[in-house]
């Protein structure tokens, strides 16, 4: 017997109406973080992101964060002009370009982590603390499994004869 079939379908169920209602929260959640940066919420990913991984590829970035690359070239080139990054050249490959953050940029990212510690520090005490682990666990593995689902497109609708 595999994993998946013994997985009732009441199960299943009750798993994606928990998922869509986690997803819904988490958006409300991310929405109004990302107010608080004034770049929208692809621009607070890319701040955070060149904060935790530098010298990122404009490719690497789009795909970490999982984004087409005009929307993310449009927010670099805000985050350039607001003097927020800024384009090196590429260490490895002289004809390459990489993005950093300047020493103001850093500065924005460091505010939106205390700011985002602050308020997950609060989330966290709302969880029993010795299930903070599992969560966190629990979480990422969701994500990778997500990585390896990937997209399946189908129909939504009966197909005639099911």
């Amino acid at each position: 017997m595999t994993r998946s079939s013994r997985l009732t379908d009441a199960t299943l169920r009750e798993f994606r109406s928990a998922l869509r209602a986690l997803v819904r929260k988490i958006g409300r959640q991310l929405k109004d973080e990302s107010q608080c940066c004034g770049f929208g919420f692809l621009g607070c990913l890319v701040l955070l992101e060149l904060d935790a991984v530098p010298d990122r590829a404009l490719k690497e970035l789009e795909a970490a964060l999982g984004t087409d690359k005009a929307a993310l070239s449009r927010v670099v080139d805000s985050l350039v002009k607001k003097g927020l990054a800024k384009r090196d050249e590429n260490p490895g490959d002289r004809r390459a370009i990489v993005i950093n953050l300047t020493p103001s940029g850093r500065r924005y990212a460091a505010g939106i982590n205390r700011y985002c510690d602050k308020k997950y520090r609060k989330l966290f005490r709302l969880i029993p603390t010795p299930e903070h682990a599992a969560v966190v666990r629990a979480i990422d593995s969701l994500a990778r499994a997500f990585d390896q689902f990937g997209a399946e497109p189908g129909p939504c609708l009966p197909v005639d004869g099911d």
